[in-house]
């Protein structure tokens, strides 16, 4: 047996199965190997999970705090409120959320809590703190 030859190409990095060989050992990962379809581009996760709707102050009237007003506007407007920050007491209700949703569908729902006599004030971007 001679020296080893300086020619000889190293193994690659993946195994037949596409698992990623350990450099100390040689042994294969068991984890796959990530695939991207050709075609298909990433998109940061920010992107995925960013929401579609509004950011709404609802004030409820005395009448209306014991009905399930948010619960028929998510059956009626297939709108999905998500409640930042509440405060319900004996005569005066109020809730801080993001309506989310189809563009229409959010506006619908604005429209029916107006009409159900939701006092609706839209809400910029604002940092909660």
């Amino acid at each position: 047996m001679g020296a080893p030859d300086s020619t000889a190409t190293p193994p690659p990095p993946w195994d037949h199965h596409g698992r990623e060989r350990h450099e100390w050992c040689g042994l294969a990962d068991p984890r796959p190997r990530p695939s991207v379809s050709p075609g298909w581009a990433l998109v940061p996760y920010a992107e995925v999970v960013t929401p579609r709707g509004a950011r709404v102050r609802l004030t409820f009237p005395e009448h209306l705090i014991t009905e399930p007003v948010i619960g028929r506007m998510v059956r009626a407007h297939d709108v999905m409120p998500n409640i930042r920050r509440a405060s319900i007491d004996d005569d005066l209700g109020w809730m801080v959320c993001e309506l989310v949703g189809e563009p229409a569908a959010v506006e619908a729902a604005v429209a029916w809590l107006g009409e159900q006599g939701v006092a609706v004030d839209r809400l910029g971007d604002v940092v909660e703190s």
